[in-house]
Formats: C-alpha cells, structure tokens, sequence
C-alpha cells in the first residue's frame, strides 16, 4: 500500500500513524521546490536551459540530481528528489537510461551534519568502460567551500581564484535575499573507490522557491483536517514569515494561537498545558521549544507525530509516538532517530501512510472477529450437544479444519482489503481503545448465538424433519458450520455498516478464497467418507447447507438495521425532548413576564 513512497521498517510504525491526532512540523513539507535561479559559472540562465548547455555540463547535472534513484542497496536509501521534475523539463534528464548506465557504489551524509550527501557513482561510458565519479549535493556555502575549480555554460573547467569565489558568494547571498534555499551540486573523477570530498568541480548552482503552497499540499491538509489530525508549524524561521506561509496554506482554524517560541518558553506550567492544544503555529522557537511543544501535547493525551530532516531535530523525533523523515535532505542521524523514511518530502505521502496504517488496524479487527466466531460458535456447539447427548457432530479434527481453513485463506482475504476513503474521515483511533470495539462484541455475539443455535437446533431435529441418517445429519451440521464461516467472512467486511458488499470487487482474493473453501470442504468430506466412512450429501442437502450459511448474513444485516434503527431513534427522542424543554421554559417565561406585568399594574392602579 506504500506503494514505494515511504520505507518503514516495522508494520506497526504505519499502524502508530494510524493513531496519530497531531503532526509537528516545520514548512519543509509544506513548500513545493521550483527552481526560481540558476547559476552555472558567473552566468544566470533562466530559460531555455538545454539550449545553452554543453553535453558534458547537461550529464553532470543529471548525475548529480538523479543519483540518489539509482541506488540498488538498501530501499531506505532510496529517496526522491524534490528536483527531479526541474531536471526533466529543463535538461531532459532520463532516468530509466540513468539507471541502466549508473550504478552507486558509495553514499554518506556531509560531515558538517548539515541537510546534503554525497554519493560515489560508476558510470558505463561505452565499450565496456566505467569511470568512478563523487558527487556532491548540499547547502551553497558548504559545497562552495569544498570546490577548487567550476563548470561554465560551454562545459569547460576553470579555476576556482578568489575574484570568482568572491563573486559567487555574492551570487548566493542574493539568493538568500531574495528567500530562496540554495543547493550547489559538484563533482570530481575518482581514481580509487574513495568518496572524495575536497577539490570539487562547481556544476551549478540553484536557488530554491519554497514559500509557495501547492494545490496538492493545500488539498494533503484538507485531507488531515477531515481526518482529525492537526498540523502545527514550529520553525526557527521569524514568526510573520511563518504566519504567511499559516495564512496561505490554511493551517491555522478560527481560535488558532500563533505565538513565540520565546513566549511559550517563558509559560508558567498551566499556562502553558492550557494554552498548548490551541497553538497551531510558533515562530523563532528552538529545537527545546519544540521538544517542550511536544512534550506538553503528549501530556495532553495526544498521539504525537514529529517530522524532520536535521540533526538537531533528533531528540524531537526520538521523544514523538512516531518520528519521520523527509525526503533526501535528512541528515543521517536523524534517519537513524526517526520511524519511518518518507522518499519524496509530501504530505501526500504522509497521507497515504495514515491511511495504510488505520487499514491495517481495521483489517485486523476484522479478522479477529471472524477468528473468535469460529471458535466460540464451534465450542458452544461441541460443549451443549456433548453434555447432552454424550456426542458431538463437531469433533477436535473438525474445529482444526475450520481453523484452517479460516487462518489460511478467509483470513488473508479479509487483511488485505485496500483502504477505503471512509476510513479518512473519522477521528483518529485512540492509544487507549480496545482492539475488541463494542460493535465488534455485538456481531461476535450475534453470529455465535446463530450458529449455535441454527446448528443445535438441527442436530435435534434434523433427522425428522428431513428424514434423514444420523451420519447425514452430523455431515450436515458440520459443512453448514463451515459454510457459515464463509459467509461471516462477508459479514465481517463491515464492523458497523449494513451494506457489506460495496467495493468487494476490488478484493479479488474475497471470490477467489471462498471458491477455494467450498472445493476443499467437498473434498474433505469426500475423504472422511472413504476413510471413516461418513456420510456423502445430495444436492438438496448442500443446497440445505449453503441456505444455512447465508442465514448468517441475513441475521448480520438484520442486526446492524435494528440497532440503527434504535440509535436514531434514541437521537429523535433525545431531540425531542430537548426542543420540548426549550419550547415550555419560553412558555413559562412568558407566563411570569404576563404575571410580573399584571402585578405592577395592579400596584399602579392602587397607589393611584
């Protein structure tokens, strides 16, 4: 369900983001990367990109943008680059011809611990030959700093003297200025298999748009908010920039708080517990403060979800429920604090991990149910027609069977349902709710009550009404028995909802597992008849059995209708007395107003 967007070690990490009620963020997830500047050399292209560039200064910035995809070790390490759309539209990067001619033998984060890597590639140049090459990609001043010589628009090498150094630190800070992150990309030919990180080749360097929020962010925070997470923005970054970035991205409700990091510091404890779940945004704030945000949400009773990409945010992603990382410019060390790796950076990823992780946790719910219907329903049966017959039609061989059968194939269809849309729109699960919801012991309840029933029932009055042997009457109650699972497996789609057979087609495993079912239990009945020599069925009493089965369904249904029908019209009544309150409290408010009016003209008229 992942769908490669995301690398997460342990099914119980998507789960966890099932439960989460906040996401802590700062704006890296919420701006979409275009690239506003590019300098290759002392020169600024704008447009046209590929027309102006030489082929060796073309590949070196498709090697240097695109290696992180190639990687064929470990799918953490495979991430996506937020440039990769830029590099396809403007320099007409291919990465499936990439991926065949390259191939990465090295990766590590810069040594500052900054946001950046660098990767030891070996590129197939024709004929059989490979060349090793380092590439480099981080923060302009960091990559600046390690390069000795650069790229211009013809794809010559120069010299990196100190005039041109001074000029493209002049080139950065204008970047800056004018609010864009700046990335450098440089390599260098390696001879050894040595990831070399000094006396770098300048191929370009780029300014960042990241203030602007896509229509796809804005619909990811629709998406969380009808989800019932709340996104809170904490950033180093000054408080007006962030209540821009708030504003246009909608974050921040009606009765939101947008407050200081300093402020917030400088709360006394219940200030600050009080104030903490209506703080939405906070601005020029620490990683403590964010660290002591978060704290105070957990306090609180939420489930906490914390995103970063530096190492200074590793505390905060270690103290969350659940610490993610975003996208390709995370440090190492906080890859190795966080949960889970989040490739491309979008909250649209993040989003589908939300939703892969409530599926889960349904999906198992419902396979629970269907399990404790099978062996409470066969144990009751057992245990009433022993103790009062001294015999049983269901045997421990026959309950091993059922289980079988449930574990191997009923079940598996019922975990791998896909998600569904409605899933999105409740409230998150909480830490504390029991795996066995209410509705969930309602249905267990009434399908085992059924079946034993039903099948009791049978047993005792089976062979008369039929006229039928004793040993067809046992074949009988037991396939009806494992009919009934198949059915409940149906049943057990929907915990709370009647029609359970919407998007059953999506889950070919569903028809493909209940056809399985039925020629195994034909077939199983087939081989005790020529082993211990039970009882074969006519077509009439299969048929007898299959109408037993789907009398579970019709029962399932018939629940789930009465107890809407008993909670609407408890909420009708409830309604109803409230609006009758309110009608006959006006009424006798009225009344005393009539009477108050009459008493002081009455007074009136005496003093007269």
């Amino acid at each position: 369900m992942l769908s490669g967007r995301a690398y997460a070690p342990g099914l119980l990490d998507c789960v966890k983001m099932g439960s989460a009620t906040t996401i802590c963020t700062d704006t890296t997830p919420l701006n979409s990367v275009d690239v506003d500047m590019c300098f290759v050399g002392d020169e600024v292209i704008k447009t046209g990109f590929i027309d102006v560039m030489a082929e060796p200064l073309r590949e070196a910035f498709c090697d240097g943008i695109s290696t992180p995809l190639v990687m064929p070790s470990s799918p953490c390490r495979v991430t996506e680059d937020p440039l990769v759309p830029w590099a396809a539209s403007n320099v007409k990067m291919n990465l499936d011809i990439l991926r065949q001619n390259r191939r990465i033998v090295k990766i590590k984060g810069l040594s500052s611990n900054e946001e950046g890597s660098g990767v030891l590639l070996k590129k197939n140049i024709g004929n059989g030959r490979e060349i090793l090459c380092s590439h480099w990609k981080g923060p302009a001043a960091t990559i600046l700093a390690k390069c000795s010589s650069y790229y211009d628009r013809n794809g010559d090498i120069n010299v990196l003297n100190e005039e041109k150094r001074t000029l493209f630190e002049r080139n950065i800070e204008q970047m800056r200025r004018e609010g864009l992150k700046t990335v450098n990309l440089a390599c260098k030919q390696s001879d050894n298999q040595m990831l070399e990180e000094e006396n770098l080749i300048l191929i370009g360097m780029l300014g960042l748009n990241k203030h602007k929020c896509c229509v796809e962010t804005k619909e990811a925070l629709k998406a969380f908010q009808d989800a019932g997470v709340k996104i809170k923005l904490v950033s180093e970054r000054d408080l007006l920039e962030l209540q821009d970035i708030a504003s246009v991205c909608g974050i921040v409700p009606t009765g939101g708080l947008i407050v200081k990091g300093e402020d917030f510091r400088n709360y006394d404890e219940e200030e600050r517990m009080d104030k903490v779940d209506k703080i939405y945004v906070m601005g020029n704030a620490l990683p403590s403060d964010r660290l002591l945000l978060l704290q105070c949400l957990k306090k609180k009773g939420a489930a906490v979800v914390a995103l970063g990409t530096s190492t200074k945010e590793s505390p905060v992603l270690k103290e969350a429920d659940l610490g993610i990382v975003m996208g390709t410019w995370s440090s190492e060390m906080a890859g190795e604090s966080s949960d889970i790796i989040v490739y491309d950076g979008s909250l649209s990823s993040l989003l589908t991990i939300i939703s892969c992780g409530r599926c889960t946790y349904h999906n198992i719910q419902k396979y629970i149910q269907l399990e404790l219907v099978t062996n409470i329903a066969g144990t009751l049966i057992a245990s009433i027609i022993t103790l009062s017959l001294g015999d049983t039609p269901i045997t421990g061989i026959h309950l091993i069977w059922a289980n079988l059968i449930v574990t191997v194939l009923a079940g598996p269809a019922l975990l791998l349902e896909p998600p569904k849309k409605e899933l999105m729109h409740k409230s998150p699960m909480r830490q504390n709710e029991p795996l066995i919801s209410k509705p969930m012991w309602r249905n267990i309840v009434i399908q085992s009550t059924y079946q034993t029933t039903i099948l009791v029932i049978f047993h005792f009055k089976g062979q008369a009404v039929m006229g039928i042997t004793k040993k067809v009457n046992k074949s009988m109650i037991f396939n009806s028995f494992v009919l009934c699972q198949v059915f409940n497996q149906v049943n057990s789609r929907e915990i709370e909802k009647m029609n359970v057979l919407k998007g059953i087609l999506q889950n070919p495993w569903f028809g493909v597992a209940g056809v399985i079912i039925v020629i195994l239990q034909v077939g199983f009945t087939e081989v005790a008849y020529i082993l211990v020599d039970n009882a074969r069925l006519s077509l009439v009493q299969w048929s007898v059995c299959f109408l037993i089965g789907i009398g579970s369904c019709l029962v399932d249904l018939a629940a789930k209708c009465g107890f809407e029908f008993v909670k609407n019209w408890k909420f009708c009544s409830h309604v109803g007395s409230s609006a009758t309150m309110t009608h006959s409290s006006s009424s006798d408010s009225v009344s005393n107003l009539e009477l108050r009016l009459i008493t002081t003209s009455n007074s009136t008229s005496m003093s007269s």
